[in-house]
């Protein structure tokens, strides 16, 4: 790994970063503010690779494997909120598992994805909660991203996450997350820390892959 520092600023906190990683594909930095670690924007995948990457998903409503593997961040919104609330399942992909699964358990859900679900009606409500499944790590300017969910919140509301985390002294090299070209910012557990302040939560909670921030005036 290399300590040389670089022009390119943090997209989450805007500090400056240094080189961390390269391989023959492609090399990645490291924040000195918020110490997530992101792909080098010049290897970022186009729009058209980023959709035909997520079109390989082939998620199903009728995928128990899928289910399962959603089910922790479900049972994790029921466990923080109550039926009667209205939740966005933001960044859904080509099928909105999260908010069919919530919607069985009396949720009503909306869903927003700017590739497969571009419905601006989604954007000009107000929710309770937001979910995002797998989706923070996809962001080319998280900071932006972050200012559009919490502008999507009512006064009190959560946003709740499933992401994995970038974690000191890893294997990086060994990291598989870190392969999928469309995963391009890493997120340190301090960096949600950081999001909190910056952008006025009242408090955030990191619970393995779980991630909720809860905003209440």
């Amino acid at each position: 790994m290399v300590n040389q520092i670089v022009s390119n600023l943090c997209p989450l906190c805007g500090n400056s970063s240094e080189q961390f990683f390269k391989n023959r594909l492609r090399s990645y930095l490291k924040c000195n503010g918020c110490y997530s670690v992101f792909m080098d924007p010049i290897y970022h995948p186009s729009q058209i690779q980023e959709k035909t990457r997520y079109l390989e998903h082939n998620n199903r409503l009728d995928d128990l494997g899928y289910q399962n593997f959603l089910k922790p961040l479900i049972d994790y919104v029921c466990l923080h909120t109550g039926q009667n609330e209205i939740g966005l399942d933001f960044g859904c992909g080509t099928v909105p598992i999260a908010s069919h699964l919530l919607q069985k358990k009396g949720y009503q859900m909306w869903s927003y994805d700017p590739y497969f679900f571009p419905e601006t009606k989604a954007l000009e409500q107000r929710y309770d909660f937001l979910v995002a499944s797998e989706v923070i790590e996809h962001f080319r300017k998280p900071r932006d991203e972050f200012f559009r969910m919490k502008s999507l919140l009512k006064e009190k509301a959560q946003l709740f996450f499933m992401t994995s985390l970038f974690e000191e002294g890893m294997d990086f090299q060994k990291w598989y997350y870190k392969d999928d070209q469309t995963h391009l910012f890493f997120y340190e557990k301090r960096a949600f820390d950081w999001i909190c302040d910056y952008f006025q939560f009242s408090s955030v909670e990191v619970n393995g892959k779980l991630i909720r921030f809860v905003l209440d005036p």
